[in-house]
């Protein structure tokens, strides 16, 4: 859903995969996805059962879903190699939910610093990329250039159903429950392939190897963190080949959150 990593000369972003520079895609519009409806909420007849491989990432989505308010901060890298250069950038994003909801994404490396602010009220989004102007539009004009809902019923954008994820294994752990999560390449990334596009300004869709996403939970399937792994190369001038690993830590699950500087965007909102 998120971070993007710009080298010099060279714009990446990390969650993406296409073909051809003339190919386009259309966002996926969870109105008529192959998401499953259980995400609606757990049946009673399995809220207490402790999940399988089989009913896991509905559940998951699930309590995702049923949280009214929550914060999600994401650390991490994303290694590019451009010929025989190796280049790393950092990967820092702030998540909150919230009747007014907020997303910072920010991108650092000693070449290049980018940063993507949005805020996300009663289907309309003020935004601004780097030391731009805050610009509204409605959701749906915002999600056809950006691709990403970061409330959509998805695991951080990667589009989740029967053909879109290829397996799920279960991890030992102490406590709570965790899965690992294998993506199609193609099939789970269409949303997040127009969001790299355009934060990265690529000449085309980065395609992906692999996409692994690990998801630890609480005893009641709170989410507690999630660890990301994904392979793929993008081109902007240079083709490269990119190695990104982040972990996105939850927190303050239905608690009142300051949301930084709302009171001078709640103005923003007014057409």
């Amino acid at each position: 859903m998120k971070q993007y990593i710009l080298l010099p000369l060279l714009a990446i972003t990390l969650i993406s995969c296409g073909k051809g520079s003339d190919s386009s895609l259309s966002r996926v519009d969870y109105t008529s996805s192959e998401v499953s409806s259980e995400i609606e909420g757990e049946s009673t007849t399995s809220i207490f059962l402790p999940p399988t491989e089989e009913d896991f990432v509905n559940r998951y989505l699930a309590k995702m879903s049923s949280y009214n308010t929550y914060k999600a901060v994401t650390k991490g890298s994303t290694t590019a190699k451009v010929l025989f250069i190796e280049t790393s950038q950092s990967i820092d994003v702030t998540l909150i939910k919230s009747e007014y909801s907020y997303l910072l994404n920010e991108s650092h490396s000693s070449f290049v610093n980018t940063v993507h602010k949005a805020y996300f009220h009663n289907n309309n989004v003020v935004y601004k990329d780097n030391d731009n102007e805050y610009k509204l539009d409605a959701l749906s004009d915002y999600l056809n250039t950006y691709g990403v809902y970061p409330f959509d019923p998805t695991i951080e954008g990667y589009i989740c159903s029967d053909t879109s994820i290829t397996s799920v294994e279960k991890l030992e752990v102490e406590t709570g429950y965790a899965f690992k999560i294998s993506f199609d390449v193609e099939k789970a990334t269409s949303n997040v392939r127009i969001q790299m596009k355009a934060f990265g300004g690529l000449d085309d869709y980065p395609s992906f190897h692999s996409i692994n996403i690990s998801v630890y939970t609480k005893d009641d399937l709170t989410p507690d963190y999630l660890e990301v792994n994904a392979e793929y190369n993008a081109k902007k001038g240079i083709d490269s080949a990119c190695v990104q690993n982040y972990k996105v830590t939850f927190s303050n699950f239905d608690e009142e959150i300051d949301v930084p500087n709302l009171t001078d965007i709640k103005s923003q909102f007014d057409f």
